[in-house]
């Protein structure tokens, strides 16, 4: 009885289904999608692209932290993230932008010059005013 071939589709989710089980990665990527309000990854490269999206989060916080042994703890995650991206990228996959980043992309926002200097008078608010 042959087995069936391993593609890199096959090796994608099995690299997926590993880190699930060491680090809850991909539910990870699932919980950071739904609280934006997002389709659940369903592809390799959607999880591909909250994969690298939540290592960039994690080394900021952890270039931030005083604490080192704390920081520590966010590096060593990140790094984890990271390993798990790479590999699925040398496996050929590219991350995916969740379908609000696009629409973003491509529709301007307009801003009232109005709004925008009550925002700066908030934000930077100058003496005398």
């Amino acid at each position: 009885m042959n087995s069936p071939p391993i593609t890199p589709d096959t090796r994608a989710w099995d690299v997926l289904h590993e880190v699930e089980i060491t680090d809850f990665q991909m539910s990870m990527a699932e919980e950071r999608a739904a609280c934006g309000g997002l389709s659940a990854p369903a592809t390799i490269s959607d999880y591909l692209f909250w994969l690298e999206d939540e290592a960039e989060i994690q080394e900021a916080q952890a270039e931030c932290i005083p604490d080192e042994e704390e920081s520590e703890r966010f590096a060593i995650y990140a790094t984890r993230l990271r390993t798990t991206a790479e590999m699925l990228r040398e496996l050929g996959f590219t991350a995916t932008p969740p379908a609000y980043e696009t629409v973003c992309e491509v529709t301007p926002m307009i801003i009232p010059v109005f709004t925008v200097s009550i925002v700066k008078q908030a934000l930077l608010p100058l003496p005398g005013l």
